[in-house]
This record gives C-alpha cells, sequence and structure tokens, in this order.
C-alpha cells in the first residue's frame, strides 16, 4: 500500500476508533502479504494507530462527561428553581387561606344583582355586603391594613395593605413575609380611607389564579370569550368605617408606554395641576404608573361653590372618557359618581401591558 494510502486510513479511522481494527482487516484482502499492507503490518504503525485512537476516546469521553454533568446541573437547577416556585405557592396560600378566619359569612348573595340584562335595576340601598371583617385583629398582625376586598363569588377575597413606598408589598405578604405573591396593595399617594377621587389597587396575575389572577378571565372578552360581566359586576370594599359598593364600569387593557394610557393612574383627577404629568414606575412589575396630580389653584379666584362644579365636572368628563374607552359598554351611567375604583395587575402578553378593571363607588 502507498504512503498516501497509508496516511488515509491513518485519518479516516481516527473518527470512527472503535471499528477501525474491524475495517482495516476487512480491507486487506485475504492472503495479501505484510509487503502489500505494510501500514498494519508494521508494528510501529500499529501502536501509533493504538495510541491516536485511545488518546482520541479519552477526549470524546471527556466531553461527554462534561456535557453530561452541564446537563445534570441545569436539570437540578430548573427542578429546584420549580420546587422554590411551589413552596411560594403554597406558602402564600396556607397564609391567605388563615385569615379567611378573620372573615364571617353573613349569609348567601341573593342581594347581588343578578339581572338577564343591563336593564335590571336593584335598589342598591337596600343591598348589604354579605361578609365581615374583624379589622381589629387584622390590625394587630398588620397595621399597615387599609381595607378588604372582596368580588363575590370569585377567589378575590384579601386584605388590602398600603405601604410608605409601592415596592414593598410587590413582593411581601400580608404578615411580611417575603414571597413573590405578594399582596393586594393601595397606591402609597391614595388617600388611605378610599376618599381620593381614584383609589387603586395593585396585585399580582398570579398563574394559580390567586390575587388579581383571575380579573382578566372575570372580564378580558378578548382573553376569555366566555368572559361575563354580570356575573361579577360588583366589588366591595371594607374598612373599619364603612363598607363601600363599587360597580364596573369599563374594562381593558393598555400599555405604560403609551401615554395616553398613562392616564388611568391619575389620583386626584378634579384637583386640576395639568403641568405635573410625570410618570412614577418604581411598582412596574405590577403596572404601577402612578400620576399624583396633587391640589392646585382652582378655587383661588372663585367662589367654593363654582370651584366644586367645577372640579366634578372635570371628574365627570375623565369618567366618561375612560368608559368611552372600555372594551364593552357595561351600562352604567357615570354622571352621579362620586369617587372610582381601580384595580390594576400585568398582562403576560408584553412586559408593558397592564389589565385594568375601573369602578365607581354606588352610594
Amino acid at each position: 500500500m502507498s504512503e498516501r494510502k497509508e496516511h488515509f486510513f491513518l485519518f479516516f479511522f481516527k473518527g470512527v476508533p472503535f471499528h477501525a481494527e474491524q475495517f482495516l482487516h476487512k480491507a486487506r484482502p485475504a492472503g495479501d502479504t505484510c509487503e502489500s499492507f505494510p501500514f498494519w503490518c508494521d508494528e510501529r504503525s500499529r501502536k501509533s494507530f493504538h495510541r491516536e485512537r485511545n488518546s482520541y476516546m479519552k477526549k470524546e469521553k471527556i466531553k461527554i462527561n462534561l456535557l453530561l454533568f452541564l446537563c445534570t446541573g441545569l436539570f437540578l437547577y430548573a427542578l429546584c428553581h420549580l420546587w422554590s416556585d411551589y413552596r411560594a405557592y403554597k406558602e402564600g396560600e396556607r397564609e391567605y387561606e388563615q385569615l379567611q378566619e378573620y372573615v364571617s359569612d353573613e349569609g348567601d348573595d341573593s342581594n347581588d344583582y343578578k339581572g338577564d340584562n343591563m336593564g335590571d335595576t336593584v335598589d342598591k340601598s337596600m343591598v348589604t355586603c354579605p361578609i365581615t371583617v374583624d379589622f381589629f385583629e387584622l390590625q394587630k398582625k398588620n397595621p399597615d391594613i387599609v381595607g378588604w376586598i372582596y368580588i363575590p363569588d370569585s377567589r378575590i377575597n384579601y386584605p388590602v395593605v398600603q405601604g410608605k413606598d409601592d415596592q414593598y408589598y410587590l413582593h411581601h405578604t400580608f404578615e411580611k413575609k417575603s414571597n413573590f405573591t405578594g399582596s393586594i396593595f393601595m397606591e402609597a399617594e391614595c388617600d388611605g380611607d378610599f376618599q381620593s377621587d381614584n383609589s387603586i389597587l395593585y396585585g399580582h396575575n398570579m398563574k394559580n389564579g390567586s390575587m388579581f389572577g383571575k380579573l382578566k378571565w372575570m372580564y378580558d372578552v378578548n382573553y376569555n370569550d366566555k368572559a361575563d360581566y354580570l356575573e361579577h359586576p360588583y366589588i366591595w370594599i371594607l374598612t373599619p368605617e364603612r363598607q363601600i359598593r363599587y360597580e364596573i364600569f369599563a374594562v381593558r387593557e393598555i400599555r405604560l408606554d403609551r401615554k395616553a394610557d398613562q392616564e388611568v393612574y391619575l389620583i386626584d383627577i378634579s384637583a386640576g395641576n395639568p403641568g405635573k404629568d410625570s410618570v412614577d414606575k418604581s411598582a412596574e412589575n405590577l403596572g404601577k404608573d402612578s400620576v399624583d396630580i396633587s391640589a392646585g389653584n382652582l378655587g383661588k379666584d372663585s367662589t367654593n361653590e363654582s370651584a366644586g362644579n367645577l372640579a366634578k365636572e372635570k371628574f365627570l368628563e375623565y369618567l366618561q372618557e375612560q368608559k368611552s374607552k372600555s372594551q364593552y359598554d357595561t351600562g352604567v351611567e357615570v354622571s352621579d359618581a362620586l369617587s372610582m375604583l381601580t384595580l390594576s395587575t400585568c398582562t403576560s402578553t408584553t412586559e408593558d401591558g397592564r389589565f385594568v378593571v375601573q369602578a365607581i363607588r354606588c352610594e
């Protein structure tokens, strides 16, 4: 065999070391002499071939072991991450389930609005919240509690807290335990007694449906074609002093990167300070996009009555604008509204996407 053929065999069979000898023997014709096949008959060539084959196999084994080690590490990391998430979910659920002992059921929800069409009416003054809350005991656990949110026939039945900023309760539960479940919390700039023009509550869109994880399922017809506003038309807010009933008038998905959508998070709409339009995104994981419209100088050059009328007109104009942008018309009139409530949660479609539910105070 020529020197060129010998080098060819040596190069080719380095890539298939397990069968190299078999192939070499098959390649050698029966009865052929060592003179016609010097590559394999030469002792030095055979030893060189085995050395290179063994060296190749060791390198390949190292590569395979490293790959197996990497895959095993990634698998264990993912497993630990899933286990950590699962534990956090369960711990959060357990804590909020235990808080239900401070809630008493006052009876069924027969007085809740269950009309078959938008025109049905009820005597709202006769409707009372079907639950009561022991705020005295809850305040011992966390003095930051400002209320309790309850939507009949849903999983939304949680305490509402308000921190000094909008960061802490993003990842802390009601009992101030670190947990990505977080809490239902009120915008830090709002009045804690729900007397702001727009009281804003934030909650995570949890995959297991807890917190505000069911808002889109209940109200977003683009997300769930079976969503029906009439099944959950009211939101109850309970405070130590009163029970407040809100009626939903608008729902929609917004984007934080659109300036026109930032008006959803206006707080004191009727105060009028149009010059302040900066947006605080300190709680951007939840869609916190609060615009603080502080008290302006509306009443300086006018009587208190005219200033009040102007403030009310401004607020009603804002409500009409929000209603016009809703996914659908709930049939709720906003002309007599005195204040409103906004529920905000993130969406899974875009990082800047938020789903909001807006409701007016009934009484």
